[in-house]
């Protein structure tokens, strides 16, 4: 009779949680994905396009940010890419996770990969949602 040896390695995934804890989604880490928040701009309107690149032991850093030229300056940023009413403005910003209030106003959703989220319909309207990566405990042989 041989000996099996299990070791438990984490597992990273993006994990998104509302302020009580709960899980509202995990998705398994796939090469370099890129996750998206879309949202529309309370005071400017039109989408707001942010997207990260996610690491597993850094989390998520925002590289891109897509809309309207007054939401850019709104938010001091450099644009650098774009004519007509969108800009694209490049960034490197670390910031391991976010945090985002869910509303109906701004329709926060998630894309990663094929995968789609509607915060507003996962935690409910005015709640506070994390997302960023999780090391989930896995097991390998």
């Amino acid at each position: 009779m041989g000996l099996v040896v299990f070791l438990a390695r984490p597992v990273p995934v993006i994990e998104v949680r509302a302020d009580d804890g709960s899980v509202l989604a995990r998705w398994p880490l796939v090469g370099d994905q890129a996750l998206v928040l879309t949202f529309t701009h309370s005071m400017y309107g039109g989408d707001v396009r942010e997207v990260y690149r996610v690491d597993a032991q850094r989390g998520l850093t925002l590289v891109e940010v897509t809309a309207r030229q007054a939401a850019l300056d709104y938010y001091a940023l450099p644009v650098a890419a774009g004519t007509g009413e969108y800009r694209t403005a490049a960034v490197e910003r670390p910031l391991g996770a976010i945090h985002v209030r869910a509303d109906r106003i701004g329709q926060h959703r998630l894309a990663y990969g094929d995968r789609q989220l509607s915060l507003v319909e996962a935690a409910g309207d005015g709640v506070a949602v994390w997302v960023g990566v999780a090391q989930l405990p896995g097991v390998t042989q």
